[in-house]
C-alpha cells in the first residue's frame, strides 16, 4: 500500500505588529544628620522604544531625571528636580534638553510661635516653579527637513507632446526646530484648624507655553490673491 500526502500552501495577508520595549532604573540615597538635617536623592532613567509595522521612524525617547531634596528641623524644605530629555522628532545639535524645577516649603506649624495656638494644627507655605521641555506637541517626525512629493504633470511640444511628472515642496526646512517650552510658578497654602476639622488649601500659578510649533500652511495672508498665467 503507498500512502500519498497532500501539501496545502497557505499564506498570511494584512499581518501587522506593535513592539513596545522599555527600561526604568532608579537609585535612592537618603540620610539623616544629627536629627535636625535630611537630605534624599534620586538617580532616574527611562526609555521607550514604539514601532508599528511598515512605520520608517519608530517613535522612542528617553530621559534621565536628578532630584535632590534637603529638609532642616523639620520646617524648611528645600527640593530640586530635573530631567534631561531626548527627542528623535528633532534635528541633530538640538534632540537634548535640560528641564529644572525647583521647590520651597515652609513648615510655619513647626515654629515656636505657632505650636502655642490650640486653633492651628498644620499650616504650609509653598513655592515651587520651573521650565519644561517637551516634544509632545510635536505630531510627526522630519519636520527638520525639506521634503518633495509627487504633483500634477506639465507638457511640452518637442516634434510630439511630451510629458513629464512633477514634484512640488511640501514645506520648508527648519534645522533650529527645538523642543516647546513650558514655564510654572506656583504660590500655595495648606492648612488644618480647630483639631483638623477645618481644611484650606490655596494656590496662585502662572503658566506659560512658548515656542509651540505649527506646520505653516499658507504663505501669504488671504486677503493677497496670486494668479498663475500659462
Amino acid at each position: 500500500m503507498v500512502m500519498t500526502r497532500s501539501l496545502e500552501s497557505k499564506k498570511i495577508r494584512d499581518a501587522s505588529y506593535q513592539r513596545k520595549i522599555g527600561f526604568y532604573g532608579m537609585f535612592d540615597y537618603k540620610r539623616t544628620l544629627n536629627e535636625r538635617h535630611q537630605l534624599s536623592a534620586s538617580l532616574l532613567g527611562i526609555g521607550n522604544l514604539y514601532k508599528v509595522a511598515e512605520d520608517y521612524q519608530s517613535n522612542k525617547n528617553s530621559n534621565l531625571g536628578l532630584r535632590l531634596n534637603y529638609i532642616y528641623n523639620q520646617k524648611y524644605i528645600f527640593d530640586f528636580s530635573s530631567a534631561y530629555t531626548h527627542s528623535v522628532k528633532l534635528a541633530e545639535g538640538s534632540r537634548n534638553a535640560f528641564s529644572p524645577t525647583f521647590g520651597f516649603a515652609w513648615l510655619i506649624s513647626s515654629e515656636d510661635f505657632i505650636t502655642r495656638l490650640n486653633s492651628i494644627d498644620y499650616l504650609k507655605i509653598k513655592l515651587t516653579g520651573g521650565i519644561i521641555n517637551s516634544d509632545a506637541g510635536i505630531n510627526g517626525f522630519y519636520f527638520h527637513i525639506n521634503p518633495y512629493e509627487y504633483s500634477g504633470s506639465y507638457s511640452w511640444q518637442e516634434k510630439a507632446w511630451m510629458q513629464q511628472g512633477g514634484v512640488r515642496s511640501l514645506y520648508g526646512s527648519n534645522k533650529n526646530l527645538g523642543f516647546e517650552k513650558r514655564k510654572d510658578l506656583n504660590l500655595g497654602i495648606e492648612g488644618l484648624f480647630f483639631n483638623r476639622m477645618l481644611g484650606l488649601e490655596a494656590n496662585v500659578f502662572f503658566t506659560a507655553t512658548i515656542q509651540i510649533r505649527s506646520l505653516l500652511k499658507q504663505c501669504f495672508p488671504v486677503f493677497i490673491r496670486i494668479s498663475y498665467r500659462m
